[in-house]
């Protein structure tokens, strides 16, 4: 939001009571782009796909720049969760014809071979899909407009007071770290701190990401490693890593829950049958 406000010629103040970006779910080591397609192409899917589009191309940009990023376009594959599904996956791409570079409909021997890793139906192939670093892709972001976006780290805002035409942002001890017309409020559970949740009624979800170390695993028979999702989602390695998941609940205990890495672990074997039978949930990250 900072750098699509900084981009249109606002001065942004960004206040984050971390240390430095990324540092809530922004912060997990990998992110998944693609679309999600339906038969009757409707509201979500015709949004996902803009989002989609304007990601690729936004990310494009953000590497021509010059600007540090961690992400691939290496491709999505999105295998159909039973027969009827993948029936259903079936008839959108032949009723919609979209682009062969967008999306295409695999059989399960193509998928298989996509996959590197027998797989039990067939699916959407997103060719132009792929993973992105979130910590990254926000610090390419504040770096973009640097001379429009100051970045206020290690700093809480504990209230929101509104005085005449602006907004007054309080520390605890009353003083005032910033004033402005506008306030974008991006804090995602911690929202309810600042706003009555009778105006703005938002709930924490807890979900956790299980991280597999690739030198566990077996290796994929293919060529370029892709995403590949089935009620759940399974990525390449990244610095020795690959992210499975993900698990969501509506509360906010950080506490790592074994439960969690169990059911992720029933996800990937739904994805990739057997494929990470040999790993212990309870050492899981």
């Amino acid at each position: 939001i900072a750098e699509r406000l900084a981009a249109r010629g606002f001065a942004v103040t960004l206040i984050d009571a971390a240390a430095g970006p990324a540092s809530g779910a922004s912060g997990n080591p990998v992110g998944i782009i693609r679309p999600l397609p339906s038969l009757d192409d409707n509201r979500l899917s015709r949004f996902l796909r803009a989002g989609y589009l304007h990601a690729t191309r936004h990310l494009a940009a953000l590497a021509a720049e010059g600007l540090p990023l961690s992400w691939s376009r290496c491709g999505v594959l999105h295998l159909a969760r039973d027969a009827p599904h993948e029936a259903t996956q079936r008839r959108a791409i032949t009723e919609q014809a979209p682009p062969a570079e967008f999306a295409r409909f695999v059989e399960r021997e193509e998928a298989t071979r996509l996959a590197g890793w027998p797989v039990e139906a067939g699916g959407w192939w997103f060719p132009g899909g792929g993973w992105i670093a979130p910590p990254s892709l926000c610090a390419a972001n504040l770096a973009r407009h640097a001379d429009r976006i100051v970045s206020r780290f290690a700093t809480t805002v504990a209230s929101l007071e509104r005085h005449g035409d602006l907004w007054l942002l309080r520390a605890a001890d009353g003083s005032v770290i910033a004033e402005a017309p506008q306030v974008v409020l991006a804090a995602g559970a911690q929202v309810g701190r600042l706003v009555p949740e009778r105006l703005l009624p938002v709930w924490p979800g807890r979900g956790t990401v299980s991280l597999l170390p690739a030198g566990d695993l077996p290796a994929l028979d293919t060529a370029r490693e892709c995403v590949v999702c089935r009620l759940g989602y399974v990525t390449p390695a990244l610095d020795g890593i690959r992210c499975a998941g993900a698990t969501m609940a509506r509360d906010f205990d950080p506490a790592p829950r074994i439960d969690d890495h169990i059911e992720n672990l029933h996800r990937l074997d739904v994805i990739l049958p057997g494929y990470a039978r040999t790993l212990d949930p309870a050492q899981l990250a």
